[in-house]
């Protein structure tokens, strides 16, 4: 069952539709963790290298196989704020209309820097239309 016509696939967002897509954001594993290129961050040298963080995923071949897509590293200092609102870009231009989030720690949701509050501000300034469901 389609959620929004298929109107939705050529000229997203479904925000018109009474039937809105949720997809799943688990904020653990962000675009990009460390701010450098693809070739040298966190993902490539530590989650994907089976010998990473101390080869502690060695017997599964590392950590996790899947990574998001690679971004360049910028000299923005507002790096982490920029990548959540590409994230939430991604999913309006996929028909996408919000995001199901977990709440994995009391710190997660009351610290104003947490990256949910950051996926929560980035969300009203890319469009207000946008909404995130928390589950604690």
């Amino acid at each position: 069952m389609r959620a929004c016509p298929s109107r939705c696939l050529t000229q997203p967002p479904c925000f018109g539709s009474t039937k809105k897509v949720f997809a799943h954001y688990f904020y653990p594993f962000p675009l990009q963790i460390d701010n450098k290129a693809p070739e040298q961050d966190y993902y490539n040298t530590q989650y994907l290298n089976k010998t990473g963080e101390s080869s502690k995923w060695l017997a599964q071949g590392g950590f996790s196989p899947p990574r998001p897509l690679g971004v360049k590293a910028t000299s923005d200092p507002n790096w982490r704020r920029l990548n959540v609102e590409n994230e939430v870009r991604l999913a309006i231009a996929r028909g996408i209309t919000g995001f199901t989030i977990d709440v994995m720690s009391v710190k997660e949701a009351i610290n104003v820097d947490s990256h949910l509050h950051l996926l929560l501000s980035a969300a009203q300034a890319v469009d207000s239309r946008f909404k995130n469901r928390r589950h604690a």
